[in-house]
């Protein structure tokens, strides 16, 4: 036996609205992660041991990694928001022209 499923165009807007939130959350994380490294880049040197540091498999690498991977998650859940909202513009424009349809009966 299968449970319904109500959708609603507020439903849909309500949570594209957390996505925008944890959204903005990740992107305030990045932001001052980006504003702790510029203030810190580079001081672990040019000797032996700061080119180990920051080297193939090191701190850059990883560094772009974590970026490219926060702008991912950042993109992808604006992204999701944005079909919801749309979705929920649709429903509202399927139910209006239904509403519109039957008043003619």
């Amino acid at each position: 036996m299968s449970d319904n499923m109500k959708v609603t165009s507020k439903g849909l807007r309500t949570t594209a609205g957390h996505l925008d939130d944890m959204a903005d959350k990740f992107a305030t994380v990045r932001d001052r992660l980006v504003a702790s490294n510029t203030e810190h880049w580079g001081k672990w040197g040019t000797d032996d041991f700061g080119k180990t540091f920051e080297g193939d498999k090191g701190y850059i690498p990883s560094h772009e990694n974590l970026m490219d991977n926060l702008n991912g998650k950042i993109d992808l859940l604006q992204n999701y928001s944005d079909g919801l909202n749309e979705s929920a513009d649709e429903l509202d424009r399927a139910e209006l022209a239904n509403y519109e349809d039957l008043e003619g009966i």
